[in-house]
C-alpha cells in the first residue's frame, strides 16, 4: 500500500514539473512494442491493369507486382490470361469496386474516389512519352493499349527511380519511391484513365455493357499473337517490368 501511494506520488511530482517547463511527458509505449513508423506513409509498389484495377505488393515484397494481377486474372492457374478471364475479372471490378452506389453505372467521381483510395499515384503520373524501337511499334487504334517497347534497356527499378542500368536483381532491395511515376511503369495501357476513357459515347457515365465491350477490345489488343490468351511475354512493357525486378 505504502509502495503504490510512493508510486503515485513520484509520477504526479513528474507531471507537475513537466508542467512547469512546458514540456509533456513522453507517451507510454503500447503493449508489444512501439507502433510502427508510417509516417513516411510508404506504399509496396503499384501495378494497375487495363482496366483500372489496382494491384499492390507489400513494401517488403521483391516480386514485380504485375505478377499480382495476373495470379488474380488467373482463374484456371495455366500461367496465361484468357479472354473470358479478362472479361470476368473486369465485371468483377465494375461491380464490387467501382460501382459504389449500386445503381449500375460508373461515373468520374467514382472511378476517381477509387484511385485516390487505393492508387494514388495514378493521379499525378508522368505521362511524357517515353521512346520506343524503330522496330516494333504496335498501336491498336481506339483501344489504349500500347505494344511498342519503351527503349530503356532495363529499368533499375520500377514504380521507382527509372535509371537506366541492369536489372534488379530478386536477392536485391525492393524498388525505392519517388514522388511521381512514369506511366509506363504502372501500366501497359495509353489511357491515364483507364475506366472512363471506356466511355464510347461521350455521356460521362459507363454502364455494364459499355465496360464489358471495352474489356473485350482491350483484350485483343493485348492477344499479340491471336491465339485467345494473354502471357506477359506478348507485353514489350510487361516484360520491362518483370525484368526490372529480376522475374
Amino acid at each position: 500500500m505504502q509502495k503504490s501511494f510512493a508510486m503515485a506520488a513520484m509520477v504526479a511530482v513528474t507531471l507537475a514539473m513537466s508542467a512547469a517547463h512546458g514540456q509533456t511527458p513522453p507517451a507510454e509505449p503500447p503493449p508489444g512494442g512501439p507502433p510502427p513508423d508510417d509516417s513516411r506513409g510508404e506504399r509496396g509498389a503499384l501495378f494497375v491493369n487495363p482496366m483500372g484495377q489496382a494491384f499492390r505488393a507489400s513494401p517488403e515484397s521483391r516480386r514485380a507486382p504485375i505478377l499480382l494481377w495476373l495470379a488474380h486474372a488467373d482463374a484456371d492457374h495455366d500461367g496465361r490470361i484468357s479472354r473470358d478471364e479478362f472479361v470476368n475479372e473486369a465485371m468483377a471490378f465494375f461491380a464490387n469496386d467501382l460501382d459504389a452506389n449500386h445503381d449500375h453505372t460508373v461515373i468520374p467521381i467514382e472511378s476517381t474516389e477509387f484511385r485516390r483510395l487505393h492508387a494514388p499515384e495514378t493521379l499525378n503520373l508522368d505521362t511524357a512519352p517515353v521512346t520506343v524501337t524503330p522496330t516494333r511499334q504496335h498501336r491498336e487504334s481506339n483501344n489504349g493499349i500500347v505494344g511498342a517497347r519503351p527503349e530503356v534497356r532495363s529499368m533499375s527499378s520500377v514504380n521507382g527511380l527509372s535509371q537506366l542500368g541492369p536489372p534488379q536483381s530478386r536477392n536485391g532491395p525492393p524498388p525505392q519511391r519517388r514522388g511521381r511515376l512514369r506511366q509506363d511503369e504502372v501500366m501497359l495501357g495509353a489511357e491515364v484513365e483507364p475506366v472512363m476513357s471506356c466511355d464510347r459515347d461521350f455521356s460521362r457515365r459507363i454502364d455494364a455493357a459499355e465496360f464489358q465491350a471495352c474489356a473485350e477490345r482491350r483484350f485483343v489488343a493485348l492477344d499479340v499473337n491471336r491465339d485467345g490468351y494473354f502471357e506477359l511475354h506478348e507485353s514489350e512493357r510487361a516484360r520491362a517490368m518483370l525484368e526490372a525486378y529480376g522475374d
